[in-house]
């Protein structure tokens, strides 16, 4: 797999950034200001909106902030949090489960469908037993992550980071991060939006 960017591309998604940059800045501020930042109610609600969590906040919530605690206090490996999330919530998250891992581990990719749709790569069908999907969906997630770090050493992606800091001097976000939301910002002119 390779990712297929063009300069022109990654200059018109650069242009679109700034909303979701600031907002991803805002989030992962907490990290700094709080030790416990993950318990803390303003980072809870700014990843709700940014991520679009809808779920439950009394169960799915519950669980999936456990985990992100857990994550934190322990190394995670992206599949031990697919897998904690399905045995709390019995759903197979694979886009929730990447937006924890990727928020405490930040050269982490996000499963988005404008990312994959620019990877050329698709989640399995939801018909497959659970075992099976979450498997799947690891071996997806661990080429993507082997993708984005192949590609910010190439030429294009050193293009794409000086782009980027030339644009965002004050922003201090990882390679991989720039990647993905330039990828997020790679769509059709029909799928805009500025949320996750």
């Amino acid at each position: 797999m390779k990712i297929n960017i063009t300069r022109d591309e990654i200059i018109t998604s650069m242009d679109k950034i700034e909303p979701g940059l600031n907002k991803y800045i805002a989030l992962m501020s907490y990290k700094e200001k709080d030790a416990n930042w993950f318990d803390n109610m303003e980072f809870r609600r700014k990843f709700n909106g940014f991520y679009r969590v809808r779920r439950s906040a009394d169960s799915w919530q519950r669980h999936f902030y456990t985990i992100m605690k857990d994550a934190v206090n322990q190394p995670h490996s992206y599949s031990d949090v697919l897998n904690k999330l399905y045995k709390a919530t019995n759903r197979v998250e694979a886009s929730f489960a990447s937006k924890l891992y990727a928020t405490v581990n930040p050269d982490a990719p996000v499963i988005d469908a404008e990312v994959l749709r620019n990877l050329d790569l698709r989640l399995p069908s939801t018909q497959k037993p659970a075992a099976t999907r979450i498997s799947l969906i690891v071996d997806i997630y661990e080429e993507m992550r082997d993708c984005f770090n192949q590609y910010v050493s190439t030429e294009s992606g050193d293009f794409m980071t000086k782009e980027f800091l030339n644009r965002f001097p004050e922003a201090h976000i990882t390679p991989q991060k720039i990647l993905d939301l330039v990828l997020w910002q790679n769509r059709s002119p029909k799928q805009e939006t500025n949320q996750r």
